[in-house]
């Protein structure tokens, strides 16, 4: 099978193969970070990263085949295995979760009932639990400021910032793989990907996740509806508006 023509049903098996895959990898990332192989943790975190930045591109296509909608699925074949469309498709979702998590810790510093109170050495020993805790407990992925934050996104700017995001995260991911020069000097993973450098790439790959995970989809299957021709005439403006925007920042780089 490949992407040509799939059925719903078809679409779902393939997404939730996909999250089982990434939600491995980061099990995998965890043992090894916890053995200090910080170039291989922070490898397989970021493949979980573009495994999760698949699925939403798997959820549009359901939804345009439920609504009869034409898919150019050679395209989105092409799409689904380029590495940096895949990493912008994650990173966009992490800048939401960064917003959201700025509130919660402006929130969390009004009320010292919550603070969390713990030694330098306890955090650093547990970060990983810690982290994990207030991802999956702590952060609410609200609709209401999901549609607020795009209302207020700068376009532009959101494009500029996952370009670079994207340019650097893919540099990352090769050099946690391959020993090669890097400013000058012919490096090995493990002398370019340090400690900080696999937290960050962890902590990515479990915002992508929280955000995958909060539909439902991976338990209860695509929640389908049909368009209106309100959504389909506001989704093409949004579409042709990011493109021209996509290339006015590629023209300036």
């Amino acid at each position: 099978m490949s992407f040509n023509q799939l059925k719903v049903q078809e679409i779902e098996k393939i997404f939730l193969k996909i999250y089982e895959n990434a939600c491995e990898l980061l099990e995998e990332a965890e043992l090894l970070y916890n053995n200090q192989k910080y170039a291989r943790a922070y490898l397989c975190a970021h493949i979980a990263f573009e495994e999760f930045g698949k699925l939403p591109m798997l959820n549009t296509a359901a939804l345009n085949v439920y609504n009869g909608v034409k898919i150019d699925w050679k395209y989105l074949s092409k799409r689904i295995r380029d590495h940096k469309r895949k990493i912008s498709q994650s990173y966009g979702t992490v800048m939401f979760l960064e917003s959201a998590m700025k509130k919660y810790n402006a929130k969390d510093k009004d009320d010292s009932s919550t603070e969390f109170k713990a030694s330098d050495n306890d955090i650093e020993f547990n970060w990983l639990y810690v982290f994990k805790e207030f991802i999956e407990k702590e952060v609410v992925i609200d609709p209401f400021e999901w549609e607020e934050y795009f209302r207020e996104l700068d376009v532009q700017e959101e494009i500029k910032q996952k370009y670079s995001m994207t340019m650097l995260l893919n540099e990352y991911k090769n050099g946690s793989l391959y020993a090669d020069f890097d400013e000058g000097k012919f490096i090995k993973p493990s002398e370019k990907i340090d400690k900080e450098t696999c937290k960050y790439g962890i902590s990515l790959s479990y915002m992508q996740k929280k955000f995958i995970e909060a539909s439902n989809f991976h338990k209860d299957g695509f929640y389908l509806y049909k368009f209106t021709d309100e959504h389909n005439e506001r989704l093409k403006g949004m579409t042709e508006k990011y493109e021209q925007l996509k290339e006015k920042v590629k023209d300036n780089k």
